[in-house]
């Protein structure tokens, strides 16, 4: 998967199964931007980033590109957790614990300062 796809499509794809059904469109839009503002909140974006259309892509996202693996799961399971939360609390512990690692790894990838 590239990173060229679109952002709304492949969160659509993630929740709901469907990425041509656009039906939960506005939430879907509200739950993204929302985890965008949260990643500029914890330094893994420099940039604020929010979609307003259905045509951004992963590489519309003004930053660093050695952070968009991270940047595009920790997005989709933060999504799929405000939109369609876990009945179980043991997944919701699993992805608890994958979005502290992505957002260990992305603010650690985006602040890295080589010593001389």
């Amino acid at each position: 998967m590239g990173y060229n796809t679109n952002i709304l499509a492949d969160i659509r794809q993630y929740c709901v199964g469907q990425p041509e059904d656009e039906f939960f469109d506005p939430t879907l839009l509200s739950h993204v931007n929302s985890a965008f503002l949260e990643l500029k909140d914890i330094g893994a974006l420099k940039s604020p980033f929010e979609i307003s259309t259905k045509e951004e892509t992963w590489n519309d996202i003004p930053d660093d590109f050695h952070i968009l693996p991270y940047i595009k799961e920790w997005i989709e399971i933060k999504v799929k957790m405000l939109f369609d939360p876990p009945k179980s609390s043991t997944q919701t512990e699993a992805y608890n614990a994958q979005l502290n690692r992505l957002e260990w790894r992305m603010y650690s990838t985006a602040n890295y300062q080589p010593t001389e």
